[in-house]
């Protein structure tokens, strides 16, 4: 899978890779596309291609999400 050096990540796709460690015996979501999630996370931490914006609005919705501790 190809990705671009900067990405924008919709919220969904953390929540989706933090099944592969928090599995949620509700979500219907299949092993190939938490994988998906997960390789699209490591990417934007290995070449560091994610921006947040200045006024804090994806921040804020990603803490609203997202569990901060991991």
């Amino acid at each position: 899978m190809s990705l671009p050096t900067n990405c924008v990540v919709d919220t969904n796709v953390p929540k989706v890779a933090n099944l592969a460690t928090l599995p949620d015996l509700k979500s219907d979501f299949p092993d190939t596309c938490v994988e998906a999630c997960e390789y699209a996370i490591e990417h934007v931490v290995q070449t560091r291609g994610l921006i947040l914006d200045a006024g804090d609005e994806f921040y804020n919705e990603y803490r609203r999400q997202l569990p901060m501790s991991g």
